[in-house]
């Protein structure tokens, strides 16, 4: 077993700032009202070109929907839907599509509490090539709560994510501490473990890449820091009537410009 540790600086967000980008993505949704061909109309009498409605109810448990990408299609599948309660999804290739050459992971996405971000669970599996013996199986579990409490340090870290390989094991944990600017400086400890007849045979090689993995390490989430990260804090930063647009624009392509 190897464990690495880094911190970085991230911009913070509040958790009114969370709820309202979650409850605004429920209202949008809700607003759009499936057509006889399965297609998503807006108020604005937009047509939604992303997602089409395939069986069962709009946003009710069952209902499937069939998701337009450019790496090929995809199936979403509403699990639950409760704004109060807990919305969960699961994305996946179509059963019986022709799985893309570079496979894609089937998730399933988890959020209780999308008034009060409460706890965010993901899971999933990703093939590692066509045609692999062996993929790769992931956990991730976000406490929203405890994160804005700063509980801090590995035993109580808010964000554990896992993920297994036949051959090998790996884990992540962070937590927050709040800066005097108000930003954050997030500890992200990396935990590595063989697994079966390479568990005794991996300790020395883990220990002897040590450099080299804190140094690729603390590279991604310097990049994590510059680019994604300020992406989607923008984003939960925006008024909702501007979240509310640029969601509609995604599903259904930007309005028309009055002249």
């Amino acid at each position: 077993m190897a464990r690495y540790r880094q911190t970085v600086q991230l911009r913070s967000v509040t958790p009114r700032q969370v709820a309202d980008a979650a409850v605004e993505f429920h209202e949008t949704m809700e607003s759009l009202r499936p057509q006889d061909d399965g297609s998503l109309r807006a108020a604005d009498g937009r047509t939604g070109r992303q997602l089409r409605l395939l069986e069962g109810e709009h946003l009710r448990p069952g209902a499937q929907y069939g998701i337009r990408a450019d790496d090929g299609p995809s199936r979403l599948n509403v699990l639950a839907w409760d704004r109060r309660g807990e919305t969960a999804v699961r994305l996946g290739i179509p059963e019986g599509g022709t799985p893309p050459e570079e496979p894609g992971p089937d998730v399933e996405a988890r959020l209780a509490g999308a008034e009060r971000p409460r706890l965010l669970r993901i899971r999933g599996t990703s093939e590692s090539a066509p045609g692999a013996r062996h993929g790769v199986t992931g956990t991730l579990r976000l406490d929203l709560e405890r994160w804005w409490t700063e509980a801090g340090g590995p035993r109580q870290a808010p964000l554990i994510a896992r993920a297994e390989h036949p051959m090998a094991r790996l884990e992540v944990r962070a937590w927050p501490r709040t800066r005097p600017d108000g930003d954050w400086d997030v500890t992200v400890q990396l935990t590595v473990t063989g697994r079966g007849l390479l568990r005794p045979l991996a300790a020395v090689p883990l220990q002897l890449a040590r450099g080299r993995v804190e140094r690729k390490l603390a590279q991604r989430l310097e990049e994590l820091a510059r680019t994604s990260w300020p992406a989607t804090v923008d984003m939960l930063r925006l008024p909702r009537a501007e979240l509310r647009r640029r969601l509609l624009d995604w599903f259904c392509g930007p309005a028309a410009q009055e002249s």
